[in-house]
C-alpha cells in the first residue's frame, strides 16, 4: 500500500495568544492510521524545550521527534507523532513548559506507513544567535528506502517577515499568525515524497532578516506484502485469465519459477507450494489441472508436472519427488495416484500412461535407474511391489495383467533322486528348491 496523506497539512489552530497552552480539533481521525503533528511558534523570553512539552491526541500522548529550544523571543518548530487508538472528531492539546507568544499547529492523517518503524530519520536546524533570510534543513538527506516522505516546517518570529518560501519540494504551503512584528511568527510546511530513495533538500528563504527555526521527519512507507520471491532472478508468473493462487507461494531459488499458464489453473492446497532449489519447477499446464494437497520439488532439477486436463494428484499425502532428475509424471486423462509415491534414487522414474492405469498401495523404486511402468490398459498393482536391484525392471504391458498378491515363486521340495515324468528339474542339493523348467512337465 502507497503511503498517503502526506501531502495534505490540515490546520487545526493558530493563535496569537500569549499562553502556556495551545489545541483545537482533529475532525474524522481514523484508529491505526499514522498521525503527524508540526508546531511553529515563536517563543516568549523563558526557556522553551519541546522534547519536555505534553501533546495528546484524544487520550493518545504524542511522540516528540524533532524540534528545538528557544531561550529568548526566536521562531522555533517541533513535530510530535502517534498511530491513533480513537476515532472520530478528537482534541489535539499541546502544553509547552514556558509561555509562548503565538503558535500554529497543523496535522497530516497518514496511512500506508511502516507500522514498525514510521519515522526512521527526523532533523532541525535553527539560526537563534543571528538574524537571516535563509534556513535550510533538511540538506542533502537521502531518504532511508523507496516511497518514504520527508515533512518540513519553519517559524520565522515576526509577522512582518515575507515572502517566504521554499525550493526543491513537492508542495507547501506558508501562513503567519498575525501581523505583530515581535509577538506573531511567519510559519512553513513542505513535503516530498522520493518514489526511489534519494537526497532531499528544503531551502527555505523570506524577506525580512529575523531568527528562525525549522525541523523535519522522514515517515516511512509501508514494505510489500503477499508473495515472496526473495531470490536474484526468481519469477512468479500469472499469464492466464483467472489463474490464481489460493495460499502462499514461495520461490526462493535463483532462477526458480512457479507458472499458471492456462484459464483457471489453480493450486488450491491450503498449505505452501515451496520451489526451493534452482532450477526447480512447479508446472501446471493444463486446463483445469490441480493439486489438492502440498506438492515439495526440493532437488535440482526435479519437475513435478501435471500437463492433461483434469489430471490430479489427489492422494492426502504428500507428493515428494527429491532426487536429482528424479520425475512423477501423471500424463494420461484422468490417471490418478490414490497413495503416496516415493521416488527417492537418482534418475528412477514412475511413469503412468494408460487410460485408467492405478496403484492402489504404496509402490517403492528405490534402486538406480530402476523402473516400474504400467502401459495397459487396466493394469494394476495390488500389493506392494519392491523393485531393489540395479537396473531391475517391473513391466506390466498387457490389459487386465496383474500382481494380485505378493507370491512366492512355485517352487517345491524334493529328496535326492527324485525324478520327475515328462520334465526335467535341477536338483540343487539334498533338501534343495526344485524348479519346474519346462511346460509339460510335471513334479511327483
Amino acid at each position: 500500500m502507497a503511503l498517503a496523506g502526506f501531502d495534505t497539512p490540515i490546520l487545526v489552530f493558530s493563535s496569537s495568544a500569549t499562553n502556556s497552552s495551545y489545541g483545537g480539533t482533529v475532525t474524522g481521525v481514523t484508529a491505526g492510521n499514522l498521525y503527524a503533528v508540526c508546531l511553529m511558534a515563536c517563543s516568549d523570553s523563558s526557556l522553551n524545550t519541546p522534547s519536555s512539552w505534553t501533546v495528546t491526541l484524544g487520550s493518545d500522548t504524542m511522540a516528540y521527534r524533532s524540534g528545538q529550544s528557544s531561550n529568548g523571543v526566536f521562531g522555533f518548530t517541533a513535530w510530535f507523532t502517534v498511530v491513533a487508538t480513537g476515532s472520530g472528531d478528537l482534541s489535539l492539546s499541546v502544553t509547552t513548559s514556558n509561555n509562548c507568544r503565538s503558535m500554529a499547529g497543523y496535522a497530516f492523517d497518514i496511512t500506508g506507513f511502516d507500522t514498525t518503524t514510521p519515522i526512521p530519520n527526523a532533523g532541525q536546524a535553527d539560526s537563534h544567535s543571528s538574524n537571516t533570510t535563509t534556513l535550510t534543513t533538511p540538506n542533502g538527506v537521502t531518504t532511508a528506502a523507496d516511497g518514504n516522505a520527508i515533512l518540513g516546517c519553519v517559524s520565522v518570529k515576526g509577522g512582518d517577515v515575507t515572502n517566504l518560501a521554499v525550493g526543491a519540494a513537492d508542495g507547501s504551503v506558508t501562513g503567519q499568525t498575525g501581523g505583530n512584528a515581535t509577538s506573531d511568527n511567519e510559519w512553513g510546511i513542505a513535503w516530498d515524497r522520493t518514489p526511489t530513495a534519494a537526497s532531499v533538500t528544503f531551502a527555505w528563504t523570506w524577506t525580512g532578516a529575523d531568527r528562525p527555526g525549522a525541523a523535519w521527519i522522514e515517515v516511512a512507507e509501508a514494505t510489500a506484502s503477499g508473495t515472496d520471491v526473495p531470490a536474484a532472478k526468481a519469477t512468479l508468473n500469472l499469464t492466464a485469465n483467472q489463474a490464481s493462487i489460493a495460499n502462499d507461494v514461495s520461490v526462493t531459488g535463483a532462477a526458480a519459477s512457479l507458472a499458471i499458464t492456462p484459464l483457471s489453473a489453480t493450486i488450491s492446497t491450503a498449505a505452501n507450494v515451496d520451489v526451493s532449489a534452482s532450477p526447480a519447477a512447479l508446472q501446471i499446464t493444463a486446463n483445469p489441472a490441480a493439486i489438492s494437497v502440498d506438492a515439495n520439488v526440493g532437488a535440482s532439477p526435479a519437475n513435478l508436472q501435471i500437463t492433461p486436463n483434469a489430471a490430479t494428484v489427489s492422494t492426502t499425502s504428500n507428493v515428494n519427488v527429491n532426487a536429482d532428475v528424479s520425475a512423477l509424471q501423471v500424463s494420461p486423462n484422468p490417471a490418478a495416484v490414490s497413495l503416496d509415491v516415493v521416488i527417492s534414487a537418482a534418475t528412477a522414474s514412475l511413469q503412468i500412461t494408460g487410460q485408467s492405469a492405478s496403484i492402489d498401495y504404496g509402490v517403492n523404486v528405490s534402486v538406480l535407474p530402476a523402473a516400474l511402468r504400467i502401459d495397459g490398459k487396466a493394469a494394476s498393482v495390488v500389493f506392494n511391489v519392491g523393485v531393489t536391484a540395479s537396473a531391475a525392471n517391473l513391466q506390466i504391458n498387457p490389459y487386465a495383467a496383474t500382481i494380485s498378491d505378493g507370491g512366492l515363486s512355485e517352487r517345491r521340495s524334493a529328496s535326492p533322486g527324485t525324478s520327475a515324468t515328462g520334465g526335467t528339474f535341477a536338483r540343487s542339493g539334498t533338501g534343495g528348491l526344485i524348479t519346474r523348467s519346462i511346460k509339460s512337465g510335471s513334479i511327483v
